[in-house]
């Protein structure tokens, strides 16, 4: 059985909100909620929370679609976009403020706490 999360496959990412201390992805009413570290990766370029340039290089995923959803256990879970970029949503311990990393709503499927 697939993870829900896979329904990310194939979908264009169509906004990005930035909340207080935590950030929402959403693709075609998909909605990933991350709690933890985020890290942008764009060639060589590697950007994270609180580098001047992760809003931007965040932001610039807005309109590409997710060709694969990958998950390395406590270390990632990974956005993988259609021109090799990534979005990495850390999962690692460490890095957890509260007792989950992320959340994901997709209509139709159950409620995903990680």
């Amino acid at each position: 059985m697939s993870s829900p999360l896979s329904r990310l496959v194939g979908e264009r990412l169509d906004e990005v909100t930035f909340i207080l201390d935590y950030w929402q992805l959403v693709a075609s009413g998909l909605r990933l909620t991350v709690f933890t570290t985020l890290e942008v990766r764009i060639g060589e370029l590697r950007v994270r929370v609180g580098d001047d340039p992760f809003r931007n290089r965040l932001c610039e995923q807005i309109g590409k679609t997710v060709r694969a959803v990958e998950f390395f256990d406590d270390e990632a879970l990974v956005l993988v976009f259609e021109d090799g970029s990534e979005v990495r949503c850390s999962v690692a311990p460490e890095d957890h403020r509260g007792p989950e990393a992320m959340t994901f709503d997709a209509p139709g499927d159950p409620f995903v706490v990680i």
